[in-house]
């Protein structure tokens, strides 16, 4: 269960680095990217030799381990302000959001 809370974090990351760099995103909501479970979003990332180098990990606590997929939505109103962000579920049965 920890590597699909990393994998988790390091979607949250890649796709955080892509939309602050002003690429357009795509939600992402369900597992292995679409229906036919291909894992291959054909979108660019923003991420090329010329940034990499710049990426920096980031971690965040969550309360449980995940062990659902991750869904990533663009846009979606938090308190008033738009925000993207990604829902997972723990083995709690707890849904958090993370932006």
């Amino acid at each position: 269960m920890r590597f699909v809370a990393i994998g988790c974090l390091a979607l949250v990351f890649f796709v955080g680095v892509a939309s602050a760099q002003g690429n357009a995103g795509h939600d992402w909501t369900r597992f292995n990217w679409d229906a036919g479970r291909s894992g291959d979003a054909t979108m660019p990332t923003g991420i090329n030799a010329g940034n990499v180098a710049s990426l920096e990990r980031q971690q965040v606590h969550l309360d449980g381990t995940v062990d659902s997929s991750a869904i990533y939505l663009q846009g979606v109103s938090v308190n008033g302000a738009a925000h993207d962000v990604f829902f997972v579920t723990t083995t709690y049965g707890k849904t958090l959001a993370i932006d």
